[in-house]
């Protein structure tokens, strides 16, 4: 079974393993049983936390929701655990951390080396210690001070991997330090023109970056993915993405409704609207694919961003074969908020809709081709509405947990999948 995963870079870490199970299951051809594959196509729009000081001396594409998933897939724990740390919060502490690693004195170095079969990350060490020295060395030639302040080990050396070969190829490498099975894959949404990809001189960065913008119906106008989830304190004078809350109660609601999301550059200040193309392989694995499925996550920010692309909806819509699948959140957040089943799933639908109308295809898909089933939970605050008739099912599972706690059961989620 072929399985797109269209998710964000953390609330469906908890399904994976759904995921994985479900293209186990054999789909027969003419030419025998097909193979399986699950791929997850991320967005790279995020500029919170330590991703925000990347973005801000180097530009170009947010990789943390990249790692964060591609981290979830190791199938080695100790190096998944020397690529999630995090340097201390204060900046100075931090460096020293950072100048530890790239020593190689740091504690972080011994713990990988002595557990359990070491030969592999053995080899490791080398390489990943020159990755550390070669962004290193691009600090060094930046006009502005680089803050490590709870910096991810796994976000530099993806970074430093991005600059020197770009994001497709430092991904697949960065999979395989994992021992990731290559048919499993983690596919950004969008692609960025080759002038803004690899190698680069000091002088040109930073590179311009690329970001959501959000518009609302009363014409407010949002840019920057953290600020529309997340938005600084301003009572704090404080607008720096680097430390920011993700409880939802930290945040006000919307101003108003939402009327559209868009990806704009920002070069230095100046933003510009920019239409990025949609990853190759992403829509060579949309147009293949046996489950589409839109799952759980920040509604606007994390699913919205890959369903906004051109290229994405139409190979979506085109695929006639494929389950497509959305997965509703069990709780309201800052997004979401004042949505019912029906028009959360519209959302989602004619967002998809709007965005094939930018394709260059002769003909417009209908107007329901983006999604056929809808899972949810049954303690969700997100309800059907009374006289509810829409043209997709609706299945209502159990949920794990209660409250703002309730979440999906991977087990009941794979039948309830298998049974579509």
């Amino acid at each position: 079974m072929k399985v797109v995963v269209f998710t964000g870079g953390t609330a469906s870490n908890s399904l994976v393993n759904c995921f994985e199970a479900l293209s186990r299951d054999v789909v027969k051809t003419p030419n025998g049983p097909a193979g399986n594959s699950v791929t997850h196509i991320i967005p790279v729009s995020d500029n919170g936390g330590s991703t925000s000081e990347i973005l801000r001396c180097f530009g170009g594409i947010a990789l943390g929701d990249l790692r964060n998933r591609a981290l979830r897939l190791f199938q080695d724990e100790p190096l998944r655990q020397f690529l999630h740390h995090r340097f201390d919060k204060d900046s100075t502490v931090a460096l020293q951390e950072w100048e530890s690693l790239i020593r190689g004195d740091h504690h972080l170095w011994a713990e990988l080396l002595q557990e359990g079969t070491v030969s592999q990350r053995l080899k490791l060490y080398p390489m990943f210690r020159e990755l550390f020295l070669k962004f290193a060395a691009k600090v060094e030639q930046l006009d502005s001070k680089f803050d490590f302040s709870a910096a991810s080990v796994g976000n530099i050396l993806l970074k430093s991997m991005e600059m020197q070969s770009g994001i497709d190829a430092a991904l697949e490498q960065f999979l395989q330090f994992g021992g990731v099975p290559p048919n499993f894959s983690i596919v950004p949404c969008v692609i960025i023109s080759e002038h803004m990809a690899g190698e680069r001189r000091p002088e040109e960065y930073p590179l311009p970056t690329l970001q959501l913008q959000l518009v609302l119906a009363n014409g407010d106008v949002i840019t920057g993915q953290s600020e529309i989830s997340h938005p600084a304190d301003l009572s704090s004078n404080n607008t720096s993405q680097l430390h920011f809350s993700k409880s939802n109660d930290a945040h006000p609601q919307l101003a108003a409704a939402v009327q559209q999301l868009r990806y704009v550059l920002d070069d230095s200040g100046s933003i510009s609207p920019i239409w990025p193309r949609a990853d190759p392989a992403a829509l060579q694995a949309i147009e293949s694919a046996d489950y589409i499925i839109y799952s759980i996550g920040s509604l606007i920010t994390s699913l919205m961003p890959s369903l906004i692309v051109p290229e994405i909806a139409c190979a979506i819509a085109k695929n006639i074969h494929a389950k497509k699948v959305l997965l509703q959140n069990g709780t309201y957040d800052r997004e979401s908020y004042g949505l019912d089943s029906v028009s959360y799933t519209m959302l989602v639908n004619d967002t998809l809709r709007q965005a094939a109308l930018s394709c260059s295809e002769d003909a417009i898909p209908s107007a329901n081709s983006w999604v056929d089933h809808v899972i949810r939970l049954q303690d969700s605050e997100i309800q059907i509405p009374s006289k509810a008739e829409p043209w997709y099912s609706t299945v209502t599972i159990p949920s794990s947990g209660s409250g703002s706690g309730s979440h999906f059961d991977p087990d009941i989620l794979l039948e309830t999948l298998r049974s579509l």
